[in-house]
Parts: C-alpha cells; sequence; structure tokens
C-alpha cells in the first residue's frame, strides 16, 4: 500500500497546520509537534535549508502562542528582554546562528526557572555545534532533536500537482516527473516554479505545456 499523504499548500506567508506536507521526511517531527508540549521542555528541529524547519516551528508557534524569536535578529538584544514574564512557550529558530555562547546559556537558564518550554530549530543538532562554554555545551546535549530531511520525489510531485491544480491548471505526469528532476528538493522551490508557471500561463495564455514549463526553468536560471 502507497505512504499516505497529507497534501497542502504551504505559502511563505501562511504557515497553517492544514496547509502543511507531511511524509517519510518529516513525519516523526509533525507528530511530535502535535503532540508535544508534554514530558519534555526542548526540542531541537534541524535539517536543510528548505526542509520545513519554520514552517513546523511556526505551526507550533500558533497552536501554544508561544513567542517567536529569529536567532538572526537578537544582535543587542539582551536574553531577559527576550523573554516575557510569565509566557511559557518560545520559538527560537534559526538558533545555531547565535554566536554568542553567554547569551544563548542566559537565555537558556532563564526558560528554565520559569518552567518554560523551547523550540528551536538550527541546520545541525544543537549536541554538534562548535561550542567552547562547557555549561552551554552540556545542556544542549541534553535537548531532544529530530530531523527534517529535504522532502523525497513523492512528496514534490504531490506537492506540485496540488498547487498547480489549486491555480486551475492541469498537469500531465510526464511533466510533472520532468519539473521534480529539475527543481531543488525543497518546498520554497516547488512553490516558486509554480508561481512561475502560473504567470507564464497566464501571459501568454496559453495551457500547461512542457515548452511553458522549461521557459519557466529556464527563467530561474
Amino acid at each position: 500500500m502507497p505512504t499516505q499523504l497529507n497534501i497542502s499548500l504551504p505559502l511563505k506567508s501562511n504557515y497553517s497546520a492544514d496547509r502543511f506536507v507531511t511524509g517519510s521526511c518529516n513525519l516523526e517531527a509533525w507528530n511530535w509537534i502535535q503532540q508535544w508540549p508534554a514530558q519534555i521542555y526542548n526540542l531541537a528541529i534541524y535539517g536543510e535549508a528548505g526542509s520545513g524547519k519554520t514552517y513546523l516551528a511556526k505551526i507550533w508557534q500558533e497552536k501554544t502562542s508561544a513567542i517567536y524569536l529569529d536567532g538572526k535578529d537578537l544582535e543587542g538584544r539582551a536574553p531577559n528582554e527576550a523573554i516575557n514574564n510569565g509566557h511559557n512557550f518560545y520559538v527560537l529558530d534559526n538558533a545555531d546562528t547565535i554566536k554568542d555562547e553567554e547569551w544563548l546559556l542566559h537565555f537558556y537558564n532563564l526558560l528554565k526557572e520559569q518552567h518554560a518550554y523551547l523550540l528551536l530549530s538550527s541546520r545541525t543538532p544543537p549536541s554538534r555545534w562548535n561550542i567552547a562554554l562547557a555549561d552551554l555545551k552540556s545542556r544542549l546535549a541534553t535537548i531532544t532533536c529530530l530531523e527534517v530531511l529535504p522532502p523525497d520525489d513523492q512528496i514534490l510531485s504531490a506537492l506540485l500537482e496540488k498547487l498547480l491544480k489549486e491555480r486551475g491548471l492541469q498537469i500531465a505526469p510526464s511533466n510533472l516527473s520532468y519539473i521534480v528532476n529539475r527543481i531543488e528538493r525543497s518546498f520554497s522551490a516547488a512553490q516558486d516554479i509554480v508561481e512561475s508557471v502560473d504567470m507564464l500561463a497566464a501571459q501568454e495564455k496559453k495551457p500547461l505545456s512542457l515548452p511553458l514549463i522549461k521557459q519557466a526553468l529556464d527563467q530561474r536560471i
């Protein structure tokens, strides 16, 4: 029996749970997000760019009304300024971009003191970060980690077909395979190519054909 997929439309600015795509690459992380918080206080989701880490984090943020923090935007902010006393749920996206180890240790300890839950995302698991501060290294090593892999061909195919159908575009299986074999393995790449072919189809008033698909792909190079 083929794997059942939960097909969704991952709009760049819309992170609703019912629009997320699940498959073997992210099912474990998806299940955790649906069931957590429970038992543990700190959870890390890691994987390559475009694998959907931020999307999952945003779903959890919506579920828990968590405070969302991006590691890329925290320079110059004291750890206590990033924390709202009494608020028990936090997302720290791009956590591995934070270079100030003292900051991260202080932030972690503050959350622990108020028994807050923390979901962080990164390219690699925290236990593999190049950390010099022993106290921080030991704390990061205890975090439960879930890997999110890039979408496979099955998910990309189903996602592309869904995205195109929602725009009123039908695609032949051979043309679908043509796209899958030529785009980056990421949710954002799938949406980008759909936007490109949709725009071309509208401009040229033509159905979705292989020449039109090739034109859209060429424009992205």
